[in-house]
């Protein structure tokens, strides 16, 4: 038997560890096969999807998705509430790329034979396929790997303590189940491998950049200045100053309406009848508090509390929480929960999504020890002794006051955290770089500590918290919920509206007399989900103009009747689709023009400075803004993208001030006080890795563009309203 063959022929126990990284290969659904018996449809004949004629059956999808079912419950618990829709889609755009890949790989001459595939098995496993066989010192067994693999008859002897002693019944199931899980480990090797060189091919031929060009970009990327610089907005201009005629937008749109392609596309109208709770419905949810709550009253003893809180518990469904770390709670329920005693019952409690009854069932400092803590980031740049001379001026200033999270906005090169005042949240052991780890750890609350040096750069961290409090605590949840008998009659008004409308009377009418707003829609294509659902656009896709659809229940808004009121085939937007966005495009460029005069005017003043922070004092009005580190990006602080304004910035003689620069909504003057550029030297030193890293990208880039044309031109029909109607 050859050897691939014998591989997949054994049972992946080892790699079941792995199920969690093939996730977001597989999805899974529920009640699929209840909605087949509605649809009355062939699963092992009917396609969810037909890709360029390919069919993708459901029955395929549904077979997979089921086998993922249990690896995620497996991974998350029983509990783990899951977001099946969200997922479902995930996987039925997966599957439509496994499908346009490989057609697209056969097209090009491209596959992945076996042998490939069986070397990277045997020769060059994955590392999450080695973990199974690492102890904790980090060893990666390959006698132990290769033994399993290539001679499955030995597994047992693994895996059993008394291998002799075990049914051969569950030796076999261990062998069955390990290929099913080889299978899918295979095909996401093979995937995985097509993809990787349809990425180089697709990118082959962006990937030529010459050495001047390379140089050129890594001094952009890495060059900085400080400037001085007077901003003119658009917004100083009146509206009523600007007149824009019906004829300068329709000789506008003349000009540029070839950019304004429209693919097929629906327009709808509609009513909508929100799901809500009835007063009967409310009616019902008050009784159970009073009927809870009185109950509490009457108990004499914390015992009795207990007892009536127990039966409530499960007879109105509650939950019932392990022990959980404090900073993982709810914060509203905290707050309610932290002053309550062992075994004390407090309700009813009104939160922000209904009514609660509290208990606390024990409470223990667990062993698992998480900190709070921001940081300020300085990284090397291109001298690491002024950057750690810059790192120390910070931690001074922090040490002596200032606001921390004010000077992580200004100064931290992490500008993920940044943005959050440096927050990194709570975290665990492990999370982080081990010397970051240990000085935080080491610290106390309210500690500065600093200066701490990693791969990154150098730190400067403060301890907001620490704790390991855990909470073991109950809740019953009364919220008023729409019961089946008031949902059954929101169900027979939508209808009754459908039915109205489809008898003759108008639509907008009717709309009217049962005191409803009928709204229209802007035009939308296939692929976007209109009102937030996509079952919703692939039905007005499927229906002509004057067509009523179904009442469709639609999260927010309740049962929706629609009504297709315009259809459009490809081709160019009229006119009166894009006349307000012309209109506004005109509006801008004029207000520019009327700005120039303002800036020319300014100019005449300023030029002759020898420091552009004069205007400040010699003309009213006029603000000069100092912004240390630009890049040359395009990125303005305040400001946007003003890709006009960088070029300025990196080209003009340092002091010089410049003539008015044309931005996307703003003229500016400018002043550049210093720049701050990488040596020839410095850039020959990392000119390699920087090479890399953009060829990478820039294969990244062009493989995504590629795809995205590729699914675009494909002919791809989607089936899966005929199943689903959340997605």
């Amino acid at each position: 038997m050859p050897t691939f063959e014998r591989i997949r022929q054994i049972s992946p126990y080892f790699f079941g560890i792995i199920a969690v990284l093939l996730i977001a290969y597989f999805v899974f659904t529920s009640g699929a096969e209840d909605i087949f018996r509605q649809t009355m449809q062939d699963p092992t004949k009917t396609p969810i999807a037909v890709v360029n004629g390919e069919k993708i059956l459901y029955a395929d999808f549904l077979k997979k998705v089921q086998a993922q079912i249990e690896q995620q419950r497996a991974q998350q618990g029983s509990d783990f509430e899951i977001n099946e829709s969200a997922i479902r889609n995930q996987v039925y755009e997966q599957m439509v790329e496994e499908v346009l890949l490989r057609q697209a790989a056969e097209k090009a001459g491209i596959n992945v034979t076996d042998d490939e595939l069986l070397d990277i098995l045997l020769d060059n496993p994955p590392e999450y396929l080695k973990r199974g066989f690492t102890d904790t010192a980090g060893n990666f067994n390959r006698a132990l790997y290769l033994d399993v693999i290539i001679h499955p008859e030995n597994l047992p002897r693994y895996i059993y303590p008394n291998p002799d002693q075990v049914p051969i019944e569950e030796k076999e199931k261990k062998i069955n189940d390990f290929r099913n899980d080889l299978i899918i480990i295979t095909d996401y090797l093979r995937t995985q491998q097509l993809n990787e060189r349809l990425i180089a091919t697709v990118g082959l031929a962006e990937s030529v950049l010459s050495p001047n060009y390379l140089k050129q970009m890594y001094k952009a990327e890495n060059s900085t200045a400080s400037v001085k610089f007077i901003a003119f907005d658009i917004n100083e201009i009146p509206d009523e100053q600007v007149n824009i005629t019906d004829d300068e937008i329709k000789s506008y749109y003349e000009k540029v309406k070839k950019y304004y392609k429209q693919k097929p596309s629906r327009k709808i109208k509609y009513v909508s009848f929100p799901i809500v709770p009835s007063s009967d419905d409310s009616l019902r949810s008050k009784k159970r508090i009073e009927s809870i709550s009185e109950a509490l009253k009457k108990a004499t003893t914390p015992a009795e509390k207990d007892s009536i809180f127990e039966a409530n518990l499960e007879h109105f469904g509650g939950i019932s929480y392990p022990f959980t770390l404090s900073k993982d709670i709810r914060p509203e329920v905290l707050n309610v929960i932290a002053g309550i005693k062992n075994r004390d019952v407090i309700g009813p409690v009104q939160l922000s999504d209904g009514i609660y009854f509290f208990r606390i069932d024990d409470r223990r400092s667990g062993s698992q020890e998480v900190v709070k803590a921001s940081h300020i980031l300085v990284d090397f740049g291109f001298n690491k002794d002024s950057a750690k001379a810059e790192a120390e001026k910070i931690l001074q200033r922090a040490r002596a006051g200032e606001n921390f999270a004010l000077l992580a906005r200004q100064y931290s090169s992490d500008r993920a955290s940044a943005m959050r005042g440096g927050d990194l949240g709570y975290f665990e052991r492990g999370r982080m770089v081990k010397p970051f780890e240990e000085a935080v750890f080491a610290a106390k609350v309210g500690q500065i500590v600093g200066l701490v040096e990693t791969d990154f750069g150098f730190h400067i961290i403060y301890v907001e918290d620490k704790t390991s409090d855990e909470i073991q605590y109950s809740e019953i949840k009364i919220d008023t919920k729409t019961s089946t008998q008031t949902r059954n009659l929101i169900k027979r008004e939508a209808i009754s509206f459908k039915n109205q409308v489809e008898s003759g009377i108008d639509f907008d009418t009717l709309a009217k007399r049962i005191n409803q707003n009928a709204i229209e829609t802007a035009f939308f294509e296939k692929n976007r989900p209109v009102l937030g659902s996509q079952y919703l656009t692939d039905l007005a896709f499927e229906k002509d103009k004057g067509d009523l659809l179904e009442p469709i229940e639609i999260e927010n808004l309740g049962l929706v009747v629609a009504q297709v009121t315009d259809s459009r085939k490809a081709g160019i937007k009229p006119l009166e689709d894009v006349k307000d966005e012309i209109k506004a495009r005109l509006m801008v460029i004029k207000k520019l023009n009327i700005l120039k005069e303002k800036a020319d005017e300014i100019y005449n003043k300023v030029s002759k400075y020898t420091d552009l922070s004069q205007a400040q004092l010699d003309i009213p009005n006029i603000a000069v803004n100092t912004v240390d580190e630009i890049r040359n990006n395009g990125m303005i602080p305040g400001y946007g993208q003003q890709f006009q304004f960088s070029e300025v910035v990196f080209s003009i003689p340092l002091n010089q001030i410049s003539k008015p620069i044309r931005g996307e909504r703003n003229y500016f003057i400018v002043q550049v006080t210093s720049r701050n550029e990488p040596t020839d030297e410095q850039v020959n030193q990392r000119i390699k890795d920087f090479r890399n890293s953009q060829l990478q990208n820039i294969r990244q880039s062009a493989y995504y563009q590629w795809y995205n044309k590729l699914k675009e031109q494909a002919d791809i029909k989607d089936n899966r309203y005929l199943w689903y109607r959340d997605y």
